[in-house]
């Protein structure tokens, strides 16, 4: 079962006060309580997909925050805007992130982000309508259909035959060599991870054509071959596992850093 948000006592209250002709009231009550996170808000913008767009999360929030629309995509046209929060697909409220749909606590990617991409790939798969359950601030809740295209799902034999799969793999490998050329280097985070998904890519040695992978995969060598050259050999945390400062940090890049 999917960890479902304490939605059915907020409609009670939503329809109590719609039925007592105070609109106003029902929208700052649900507005507050989807809201009320007791975490910041991450600073990373997770994409929207086809929807057009990005969105952050906030841990143990039930919603994912849009803070970009692309112009002229789907999301636009169905009249989705920066700010609106997206807490349900489908009818269903989203369980809150980093949460499993068994109510584990797993990480980022479960939770919202996993639901909602999940959402995607259902309508994907059958007529492309995407409903969505917002909450917009100084108007309250609505809903809005995004109208995809029905490209298919991943299918039953995913990742093999899967033809969307394939176009979502070359679009990913695509974004990653763009950014790497684009910021003539990559990511110190992402660093080991894109060399290693560039170099699957069967164009990797490629320098000229469609996909001229090699030039990313050369600028994240060098930065490479610069880092172990000039970072601290054994490097160490700045803090212990408990927080607290490391009296024996030596400075260097950090084991996320030496391990890219």
């Amino acid at each position: 079962m999917k960890s479902v948000y304490k939605s059915f006592s907020v409609w009670v209250v939503l329809f109590a006060a719609l039925f007592a002709n105070c609109e106003a009231l029902a929208q700052g009550l649900s507005y507050t309580i989807i809201t009320n996170a007791p975490n910041t808000e991450e600073r990373r913008d997770y994409p929207l997909g086809p929807i057009g767009g990005q969105y952050r999360i906030t841990d143990k929030a039930p919603y994912g925050r849009v803070v970009a629309v692309t112009p002229g995509g789907p999301g636009a046209v169905a009249g989705l805007k920066v700010g609106d929060l997206i807490y349900g697909v489908f009818g269903k409220t989203l369980p809150p992130a980093g949460e499993a749909p068994n109510g584990e606590q797993r990480g980022d990617h479960h939770g919202v982000s996993a639901e909602l991409g999940f959402a995607i790939d259902r309508a994907e798969g059958a007529d492309g309508k995407l409903p969505l359950m917002l909450m917009r601030p100084g108007v309250g809740p609505m809903d809005l259909l995004v109208q995809l295209s029905p490209v298919g799902s991943y299918g039953a034999s995913y990742p093999v035959a899967s033809p969307k799969y394939d176009e979502t793999y070359e679009a990913a490998v695509r974004y990653m060599h763009d950014e790497v050329v684009r910021n003539n280097g990559p990511d110190w985070y992402w660093a080991g991870w894109n060399g290693l998904i560039l170099m699957g890519h069967p164009d990797w040695d490629k320098l000229t054509g469609a996909n001229p992978y090699r030039i990313s995969v050369n600028l994240i060598r060098d930065w490479s071959i610069n880092s172990i050259n000039s970072e601290a050999y054994a490097p160490t945390e700045s803090v212990l596992y408990n927080g607290a400062p490391n009296p024996k940090h030596q400075g260097g890049s950090s084991n996320w850093g030496a391990g890219a």
